[in-house]
């Protein structure tokens, strides 16, 4: 698994996607990385508390979205610690113990841009 996906698989974990319980908020949106509802093909807004979240129609389009969010930020430059601290801010969650878990998980610097492992990948294909 390249880091870009443990990342997402991390985020996915911290949001509870592994919970087997279908009522988590990740599970019966079927959005694994909890994203806000912004208009994403095929999703729905559902209001949950304060926060409007995506629903998508399957969690394989929850899944992809996540995706294209993720390389979305990652294209902006932006670190883990920013990723975290935009898709889980501190005001509604526990940021840091979040991004530890992420970047522990993934073996990674929380302040490394996330682009870097996207090319290193590339790179690395590339002399295969």
């Amino acid at each position: 698994m390249n880091v870009i996906d443990s990342v997402f698989a991390y985020i996915a974990k911290q949001e509870g996607w592994d919970n087997p319980d279908p009522t988590v908020v990740p599970r019966r949106l079927d959005n694994p990385g909890d994203i806000t509802f912004a208009g994403q093909m095929g999703a729905t807004p559902i209001k949950v508390g304060n926060h409007v979240f995506a629903k998508f129609p399957t969690a394989w389009q929850g899944i992809v979205a996540g995706y294209r969010q993720l390389y979305a930020d990652i294209a902006k430059g932006w670190t883990l610690r920013q990723v975290i601290m935009s898709w889980a801010p501190p005001s509604e969650n526990n940021s840091e113990a979040y991004l530890q878990g992420v970047a522990t998980g993934c073996g990674i610097s929380a302040d490394t841009p996330l682009y870097s492992y996207v090319v290193t990948a590339f790179a690395l294909a590339l002399k295969s």
